[in-house]
């Protein structure tokens, strides 16, 4: 899913972030206090902005890194977990790299 070019101060505009939790909470009209989004089946949290789909996940990473991420990792790898300190910018290689998986191979990065 390609995210739609937003800033920092769009995002800021009408939702607030705690960066501690990961949530995000609407700041304006008859949504406002309550957490922003819904849960995929995923497991990502992803709310709308200007009638296009956002992960909350890469909303809450452009609020505190200012810029696009190219892919997130959530360290504990629990998707619905977005405070900061939970995600992180990564390539694909990197990703893949760091999980575990069953491997019925033998051979490293080899999977069936």
């Amino acid at each position: 899913m390609t995210m739609i070019e937003l800033t920092k101060e769009e995002v800021f505009e009408g939702l607030s972030y705690d960066p501690s939790t990961g949530v995000l909470v609407w700041l304006k009209g008859n949504r406002k206090g309550r957490p922003a989004g819904r849960m995929r089946a995923d497991g990502y949290i992803e709310t709308k902005i200007n009638h296009a789909p956002c992960r909350a996940d890469r909303l809450a990473f452009l609020v505190m890194a200012d810029k696009q991420p190219k892919r997130i990792e959530h360290l504990n790898g629990i998707y619905s977990d977005n405070a900061f300190t939970n995600l992180k910018d990564c390539d694909k290689p990197k990703r893949a790299a760091g999980r575990e998986y069953e491997n019925k191979t033998g051979f490293k990065g080899v999977f069936v």
